[in-house]
């Protein structure tokens, strides 16, 4: 029998292991759901991206629909986790245009695919295996939430008395520039941030 501690190095190599070929795996998802779709990306090509053979997903992940909810669990968390340290320490104002320009930064940049599946493949989930993403998202939009009524307080706010309608409003216009953002022309989070916030935001009197 070996040494407990033996053991235990053994233990921690394995693991090490695990997390490293989990982690290649969505990476991999992400681009490819991102590029091809869910239903189009096979399980042979997930495992080419992620240099592995294709049985060995499944030793990962029970099935493709459960790489697609890592892939969205981790976009929204590092979103989420990104966007909250933005707020903090900051006048409201100040707060949500660095928000915003987190935000936009999580679903535009080059290594935003996790966030981009997000938006896009949650109908690819099988019944009530969103739920743990759906309660993610509810958690992110109440921190945009609190956002807006402190600027509704400070008479910040452009839209004072739909503050729920107006955090849709964000919310679908910020999303949806993944559609049309188009770095060859000059665009980027910067200047976008700019622009909404300049439609959201009152200056002060």
């Amino acid at each position: 029998m070996a040494p407990r501690n033996q053991l235990r190095l053994r233990r921690s190599s394995t693991s090490d292991r695990d997390e490293s070929g989990r982690g290649r795996i969505i990476r991999a998802a992400a681009r490819l759901f991102r590029e091809k779709g869910f239903r189009a990306t096979t399980v042979r090509e997930l495992a080419e991206a992620a240099g592995m053979q294709s049985g060995s997903l499944f030793y990962f992940f029970p099935s493709k629909q459960d790489i697609l909810l890592a892939v969205m669990e981790q976009g929204m968390a590092e979103v989420h986790a990104s966007v909250a340290a933005a707020k903090e320490g900051r006048a409201p104002a100040a707060s949500f245009r660095a928000m915003v320009r987190r935000h936009l930064e999580g679903i535009l940049e080059e290594d935003s695919d996790h966030m981009a599946v997000m938006l896009y493949e949650t109908r690819s989930l099988p019944a009530g295996a969103g739920k743990q993403v759906l309660k993610m998202r509810r958690d992110y939009e109440a921190l945009w939430e609190a956002q807006i009524e402190a600027l509704i307080q400070q008479g910040r706010w452009c839209h004072p008395r739909e503050p729920r309608l107006s955090r849709l409003a964000l919310m679908g216009a910020l999303n949806w520039s993944v559609q049309w953002y188009r770095p060859q022309r000059g665009d980027t989070p910067a200047r976008l941030a700019a622009t909404l916030c300049a439609l959201f935001l009152r200056e002060p009197a």
